[in-house]
């Protein structure tokens, strides 16, 4: 179990019971669009992506979850439960992402996002991730479709 500590949130892999995963996925269903299917979360967990909580005493208060491609290292979900955003918690889970990426020798660290989150871009922005692309009509929502707008950060 991985646990480091940025201000006052642990970050800790998930338990290898992944006892955390009903949390994780309470918080995903509501910070989330679209969240993932329980199937979805099943099948990370047999691939044995990287996933791990955010905690502020011992409450999981957001989840990252990661998965190394090569040389770089994509973020396949991050979130932060909505009671608990923009406290801090979703920077912490990004500098672990980047702290984890540059210990592993990972050369990119990569992410998608909906076009119309703009709190989660200016997040990204704010910890030096530079928009790369654009995948038309990505996101199936119940309104419609979404774009996802492609972000990287060079790892140093």
């Amino acid at each position: 179990m991985i646990i480091r500590q940025y201000i006052q949130y642990a970050i800790a892999s998930m338990s290898r019971d992944a006892t955390e995963l009903p949390l994780i996925m309470a918080i995903d269903q509501h910070a989330s669009l679209p969240p993932w299917s329980q199937q979805q979360w099943m099948d990370s967990i047999a691939a044995e992506h990287l996933i791990f909580v955010c905690k502020h005493a011992e409450q999981v208060m957001g989840f990252l979850v990661m998965m190394p491609v090569v040389d770089d290292l994509e973020i396949l979900s991050i979130a932060v439960s909505p009671q608990h955003q923009r406290q801090g918690c979703g920077s912490a889970l990004l500098s672990f992402a980047l702290d984890y990426a540059k210990q592993y020798g990972f050369r990119k660290l990569l992410l998608e996002v909906r076009a119309s989150n703009n709190n989660a871009i200016h997040l990204y922005s704010k910890h030096q991730f530079k928009q790369t692309g654009l995948r038309k009509n990505y996101y199936r929502l119940s309104t419609g479709r979404e774009d996802a707008l492609l972000f990287e950060r060079e790892i140093a």
